[in-house]
């Protein structure tokens, strides 16, 4: 039913299923790559948004709820030897394979050549897979980066119980 990372198993707590009916669905695609055009700096104390179900709650039972976080380690760097990086966000159960995304509806927002952009339109960056707290005790969660996603549908790797 699903696929894991090719090299790192189910140490990375990502998984892969195909969508099976969403003809009445309307899909926001995001890059899985490192690249993108608009080129956002972003780093430790960045905002970040992790749109997910708390709990299991929704509005009108289709919409996804939008928390707030910030980068809390140093994106580029791997946590704990596995391709992921901390947030600290008040995240909950449920939250779980949520996308964290870098989302502006416009203004300003730092390029990665040290420039600041100025836009009238929505800027949003897929920045990786929510994956829960580090424990309990924490507001400190792992966020799988972008490319671990590819990783995973490259590899093919079926999951077992």
């Amino acid at each position: 039913m699903w696929l894991e990372h090719p090299e790192h198993g189910r140490q990375v707590d990502v998984a892969v299923l195909p969508l099976a009916n969403y003809a009445h669905v309307k899909l926001y695609p995001h890059s899985l790559t490192a690249g993108n055009a608009r080129q956002v700096s972003l780093g430790v104390t960045s905002g970040v948004s992790i749109v997910g179900f708390p709990f299991g709650v929704s509005v009108a039972d289709v919409t996804a709820i939008w928390t707030q976080g910030t980068i809390a380690s140093e994106p580029h760097l791997n946590f704990d030897g596995l391709p992921c990086y901390l947030i600290d966000s008040r995240t909950r159960e449920g939250q779980s394979g949520s996308p964290v995304l870098f989302f502006s509806r416009g203004g300003s927002y730092p390029k990665v050549d040290g420039s600041v952009a100025i836009t009238p339109g929505v800027v949003s960056m897929f920045l990786g897979v929510y994956s829960g707290r580090i424990n309990e005790n924490s507001d400190l969660g792992k966020v799988w980066k972008p490319y671990v996603v590819s990783e995973i549908i490259d590899g093919s790797k079926r999951g077992r119980d």
